[in-house]
């Protein structure tokens, strides 16, 4: 009885008596991954209101104010209702060649539904840059939120548990963790 494992190919061979019997482990592993990316992400974003290009996303910043996202190519534009029945509309334009994408939540913690547009970085693909934008009561249009370090969030975190928004930022080079907390209703701008 024979057993080897590994050679320059990446392949395991095994010798039990018959003939050897070659398992690529290498390119099984790669198919299943390939499986899961295919089958698991678009459900994991679809349930947690990522939204893909050239959509539209309705929901409601407050229980009065009724919202629509339209993504359109590299823009997204919305229209908001609020209950005096005005109309607010607008424009955000979003600098990338990579498809743009919507994600809604409460980013302020406070009950007022908000998005992030999103998309992987024009380089290598290898992080996430957002824009976090808020519902702001007085001006019944969304504002755009930045984080404690930096001027964009990068690999954005939602921590609900401790209210908080996790995001990288790089000094000299060398990726930092940034913690912000944004202000709450009927304090700062929002």
């Amino acid at each position: 009885m024979q057993t080897a494992f590994g050679n320059t190919y990446g392949k395991a061979i095994f010798t039990l008596g018959r003939p050897s019997i070659r398992l690529s482990i290498k390119k099984e592993l790669m198919t299943m991954r390939m499986i899961d990316r295919l089958l698991l992400v678009p459900l994991v974003l679809a349930s947690c209101g990522v939204f893909a290009e050239d959509s539209t996303i309705a929901f409601a910043p407050t229980p009065a104010t009724r919202a629509i996202l339209r993504v359109d190519g590299h823009s997204v534009t919305f229209a908001i209702v609020n209950p005096e029945k005005r109309v607010h509309r607008g424009e955000i334009g979003v600098d990338t060649e990579k498809p743009i994408h919507v994600a809604v939540d409460d980013y302020s913690f406070d009950g007022r539904k908000g998005f992030s547009i999103w998309s992987v970085d024009d380089g290598m693909g290898v992080y996430t840059i957002h824009r976090v934008f808020l519902y702001s009561i007085n001006n019944s249009t969304f504002v755009e939120a930045y984080p404690a370090c930096g001027y964009r969030f990068i690999n954005l975190k939602v921590d609900k548990k401790r209210r908080r928004l996790i995001s990288t930022y790089y000094e000299e080079n060398i990726p930092r963790l940034c913690m912000t907390r944004l202000p709450k209703v009927g304090k700062g701008m929002f």
